[in-house]
C-alpha cells in the first residue's frame, strides 16, 4: 500500500507526463498545422509596377477588351481604334491594388468550382500586366461577398496561370472590376466659386450674362441679380463631372446654346456646348473645352440642371 508521499510523487509524475504531452501536441500543431494553412505565399502578385507598360483588361460578361497603355508621363486607354486619356487617380489605384494583393487562404483548386466564385470564363474579369509585348503577370477577379453584420467583404481571385482560388479580405473585386469608362477623364468644369468673374450663355443669338463687379453680380443689362440665388448657383460650379459618355456623333442633335465660364486662376475660359440628344433615353448632350475627348449625356435633373437650368433660375426663370 502506497504511503501519502509515494502517492503524491506518482501524481506529480502523471501531471508532468500530461503537461509534456500537451506541450508536444502544441509544438507539433504550430509546426505542421500552421504550415498546412499557410502553405502558399499570400503575396499573390509580385510585380514592379514601374515595369508595367500596359494593362490589358478583359471585362466580365464578354464585353470587349481594352488596353491601358503608358504614354510618356501619363496613360492612354485604347479601344476600338480610339485612344482616350486615363486619369492618374484611376491608373494609380489599379496598379496599387494589384501589387498589394494579400490572400487569406486557398478556397479551391478545382476548376469545376470556378463558377461558384465568379471565376468562370464569362463572369470573371481578367487583367494582363505587360512590359512591352511580354506578359509579366496576371490576375483573374471573381465575385464579391458582403457581410452586413461586420460590414466587411470577401473577394475571390486567382492567378491567370494557376488553378488555386484565393479569398482576399476587402473590396478588391469591386475596385479591380471597373468598366472601361471609369478610367477616362469625365471632368467638365474645375474651378472655385470665389475665382469666377463672368458666366454667359448664348442661345439662338441672344446673350444672357452674369458678371462680378466688385463682389456684386449684375446681369447683361448691368442690373443686380438676386445675391442669395447667385451664391447658391456659384456654389455648385466648383467641380462638375459627367457620368455617361456620348461618344457616337449620331447621338448629338441640334445645338441649343453655348455657355462661357471665366475666372481667375484658370488656364482660360471654359466653353460648354449644349445640344439636344438624339438618344430618346436622354434629353441633352454637353461638351467642355476643358475635356475635348468627352461629350456627356444628361437628363433635365443632371449636369444640365446644375449648369443651365439653375443659371436661369437665378433670374426667376425655369
Amino acid at each position: 500500500m502506497c504511503n501519502s508521499s509515494e502517492f503524491s510523487d506518482m501524481n506529480n509524475k502523471r501531471l508532468a507526463i500530461i503537461f509534456a504531452g500537451l506541450a508536444l501536441i502544441y509544438v507539433l500543431s504550430k509546426l505542421f498545422g500552421t504550415n498546412r494553412e499557410r502553405s502558399f505565399d499570400p503575396n499573390i502578385i509580385q510585380v514592379d509596377t514601374s515595369q508595367v507598360t500596359s494593362v490589358v483588361v478583359h471585362p466580365a460578361q464578354g464585353a470587349p477588351a481594352f488596353t491601358l497603355r503608358r504614354e510618356g508621363a501619363g496613360w492612354k486607354l485604347d479601344n476600338n481604334g480610339k485612344s482616350y486619356t486615363v486619369t492618374s487617380s484611376a491608373i494609380n489605384a489599379l496598379l496599387s491594388n494589384v501589387s498589394s494583393i494579400k490572400a487569406d487562404r486557398v478556397v479551391s483548386k478545382n476548376p469545376e468550382k470556378y463558377l461558384d466564385y465568379g471565376l468562370d470564363d464569362l463572369a470573371r474579369t481578367k487583367l494582363e500586366l505587360k512590359n512591352g509585348d511580354k506578359i509579366i503577370d496576371g490576375v483573374e477577379v471573381g465575385r464579391f461577398n458582403y457581410n452586413q453584420t461586420p460590414r466587411s467583404g470577401i473577394s475571390y481571385i486567382k492567378k491567370a496561370a494557376a488553378p488555386e482560388v484565393y479569398s482576399v479580405e476587402g473590396f478588391l473585386s469591386m475596385s479591380l472590376n471597373q468598366a472601361m469608362d471609369n478610367y477616362r477623364n469625365k471632368m467638365i468644369l474645375q474651378t472655385t466659386r470665389d475665382d469666377l468673374t463672368r458666366i454667359s450663355y448664348n442661345s439662338a443669338g441672344v446673350n444672357y450674362e452674369y458678371a462680378n463687379q466688385g463682389g456684386f453680380w449684375v446681369d447683361e443689362n448691368n442690373q443686380p441679380v438676386d445675391s442669395v440665388g447667385m451664391q447658391s448657383y456659384l456654389s455648385t460650379l466648383g467641380s462638375i463631372s459627367g457620368n455617361q459618355f456620348a461618344d457616337e456623333a449620331s447621338a448629338i442633335g441640334s445645338e441649343l446654346g453655348t455657355m462661357l465660364i471665366e475666372g481667375n486662376n484658370m488656364a482660360g475660359p471654359v466653353e460648354i456646348g449644349v445640344y439636344a440628344s438624339q438618344d430618346t433615353s436622354q434629353q441633352f448632350v454637353l461638351s467642355s473645352s476643358l475635356n475635348p475627348e468627352g461629350r456627356f449625356f444628361s437628363d433635365s435633373s443632371g449636369i444640365y440642371k446644375r449648369l443651365i437650368a439653375d443659371f436661369f433660375a437665378v433670374r426667376g426663370e425655369q
